[in-house]
């Protein structure tokens, strides 16, 4: 992973977040995207998450449910296949977690076309890894 990566994920993060906190969700959003993006390029899985979750609470505030229940399991997913791969953890790394576990939660319970088995799989699934 280069430098000009990581600085370019960060920079793409702290957009993001800037935005977020303007109420500018969907700026915000593309910004994430990109975060996720450049992520995947430079191979940093803790930023794919940390970018991912960012996404999915952007949709969320856009009131875009599904999308976001989508990219919070995605987060989820990710993120507890890299602590299994890698052994990594960290504070910031579970509390992101955590987060994406009650906002899918959260998301979920407004959407009625997921059947509730599914959603309740992917629930059971992170409460055995929290």
């Amino acid at each position: 992973m280069t430098r000009a990566g990581r600085d370019a994920v960060e920079l793409f993060l702290r957009e993001a977040r800037s935005l977020q906190g303007e109420h500018r969700y969907a700026h915000a959003l593309q910004a994430a995207g990109l975060a996720a993006t450049a992520a995947v390029q430079t191979g940093d899985h803790r930023k794919r998450v940390e970018a991912t979750v960012l996404e999915a609470s952007c949709l969320k505030s856009l009131g875009r449910f599904e999308e976001a229940w989508v990219r919070y399991t995605r987060a989820l997913a990710l993120g507890c296949d890299l602590i299994k791969r890698t052994g990594l953890e960290g504070e910031e790394l579970i509390s992101q977690l955590v987060w994406a576990h009650v906002e899918s939660a959260d998301c979920a319970r407004l959407i009625p076309q997921i059947p509730r088995r599914d959603v309740l799989r992917v629930l059971d699934e992170a409460d055995a890894w929290l």
